[in-house]
């Protein structure tokens, strides 16, 4: 054997390895036992940009100078438990709903014809309630079920497990300046922390919204099928805070969903609206929603979760209703559509407890 010629090879090999590149393994993945307070805020704005109304197929005019404006706000506060894992993944997650909120206005200036502001506060029956998820190995899911205080059965069923900001993170390793897509499910939560908390308006408040206005508002159903995105994430680098070490991954892209919201509005609507004589029925109720944003994410690699979260953009909403409905002894047939736009800012924080 020459050892001489293994010897220079080993020294070619040693500086190559030096300039190898780096690669973090960024997953969720928590000790058992971790505590982590978790706080979502959305806040969106939109204005109209058209609307255009037919009845019996004729457009009916509307002031030239007509605006309306809808803001909205929701705050969820979590403290999730990670009380037993098997595996990597966690088999056992206790979830105390600290606080659920949600408020809104509504403002419409029709020039000579006047205007009108609408507030709307939301609260939840969820709000202070703690819901253990166990994962059913067998059926592959997670099994919601309250915790000490039993609360009415169907607020279970729309309870997701999943607030951890699972699918921003790759599934291997990856060196700094890795690029990799994003799943536009992984924004549901992001962009609408209400859904499936049943929101409804505050006890005591004349103000009502139905189940279809409160699905466009937080477009809970727009992520549930297909969606074209081209939304993308990149490891941006480390950097340390409060002794921990955080992975930087910045986020952009756009994304167009579509919805057909026709039976959300059939099983929203039970009651005679505008003025008219009979409950509509309902023909079709679609939306088109388009996003566009930019933001950063931090993970804690020490921790093996998320730590922060920020991101903004605008969303444009089209909405297109058609229904009939009697007025005065006549069916009539109504199609409204419209388009607003606006912007939207999202902070999402999570912080260790213990």
């Amino acid at each position: 054997m020459n050892t001489n010629r293994l010897l220079f090879a080993a020294a070619l090999v040693a500086p190559l390895a030096a300039f190898a590149p780096q690669l973090e393994r960024i997953a969720f993945k928590p000790a058992a036992g971790t505590s982590l307070s978790k706080t979502f805020e959305v806040k969106q704005s939109f204005t109209m940009e058209e609307a255009e109304i037919k009845v019996n197929g004729s457009i009916q005019q509307k002031p030239q100078d007509a605006e309306m404006s809808m803001s909205m706000q929701t705050s969820v506060a979590l403290t999730d438990v990670y009380a037993a894992i098997d595996g990597g993944r966690v088999t056992r997650l206790e979830r105390k709903y600290d606080a659920l909120t949600g408020t809104g206005n509504m403002t419409m200036d029709m020039g000579a014809f006047g205007n009108s502001s609408r507030d709307l506060k939301l609260e939840s029956e969820l709000e202070g309630q703690t819901v253990v998820f166990e994962w059913d190995a067998e059926k592959r899911t997670y099994v919601p079920r309250f915790g000490a205080k039993e609360g009415a059965s169907e607020l279970l069923i729309p309870l997701v497990e999943d607030f951890d900001l699972r699918g921003f993170v790759p599934a291997e390793g990856v060196e700094v300046g890795a690029v990799w897509k994003v799943d536009v499910v992984a924004l549901r939560n992001v962009l609408a922390p209400g859904t499936g908390h049943s929101l409804r308006p505050e006890r005591g408040s004349a103000e009502r919204m139905t189940d279809m206005v409160q699905q466009n508002m937080d477009f809970a159903a727009l992520f549930e099928g297909s969606a074209a995105r081209t939304l993308e994430a990149r490891f941006e680098g480390l950097r340390e805070a409060g002794g921990r070490r955080l992975a930087v991954i910045a986020l952009s892209g756009k994304v167009h969903a579509q919805h057909d919201a026709t039976e959300e509005a059939r099983k929203g609507i039970t009651q005679p609206t505008g003025g008219g004589d009979s409950v509509p029925e309902i023909q079709k109720v679609t939306v088109d929603v388009q996003i566009e944003l930019r933001g950063e994410l931090e993970w804690d690699l020490d921790g093996g979760h998320a730590r922060s979260l920020r991101l903004n953009g605008t969303e444009r909403l089209q909405q297109s209703v058609d229904l009939l409905q009697d007025f005065g002894g006549s069916r009539v047939r109504i199609e409204d559509g419209s388009t607003l736009s606006g912007p939207f800012d999202v902070v999402v924080e999570f912080q260790r407890n213990g």
